[in-house]
């Protein structure tokens, strides 16, 4: 949605958008206890395991939509979208052992193109020790 679209928009309207995307939003977020398990099974900080677990869910996510799970929306009002470049960019890093696999899709964000099936498995041998 465009910024002429949105000034064309009443008040509950925006109201009701604004609502939608926080819905959106929460429902593209990791669970507090994945983003924790991850980040002691992967040895990377916090912010890395929640943007991991993000793309492990959504598979893609426009770099707003990652700035905003591992960083909170207040990252978010500042719309700077470089945090989102050098998290991943760390992260990759960190995984660079591993079969999963970050892809930059440019001008839109990221995807994570291999290593779910490790992903899962490491994370449920972890938990269950």
């Amino acid at each position: 949605m465009t910024s002429a679209n949105l000034e064309s928009l009443s008040k509950s309207q925006l109201i009701e958008r604004i609502d939608e995307l926080e819905f959106r939003l929460r429902e593209m977020q990791p669970k507090h206890s994945d983003v924790l398990m991850a980040a002691w099974v992967f040895g990377i900080p916090k912010q890395m395991a929640e943007a991991l677990c993000a793309l492990r869910k959504a598979k893609r996510l426009e770099k707003n939509q990652l700035l905003a799970a591992c960083a909170g929306r207040d990252a978010l009002s500042n719309g700077d979208t470089k945090l989102a470049d050098v998290v991943i960019c760390k992260l990759r890093k960190k995984l660079a052992g591993t079969p999963i696999n970050i892809k930059t899709i440019w001008g839109v964000g990221y995807e994570m193109t291999a290593g779910f099936d490790y992903f899962d498995e490491k994370i449920e041998e972890r938990r269950y020790r």
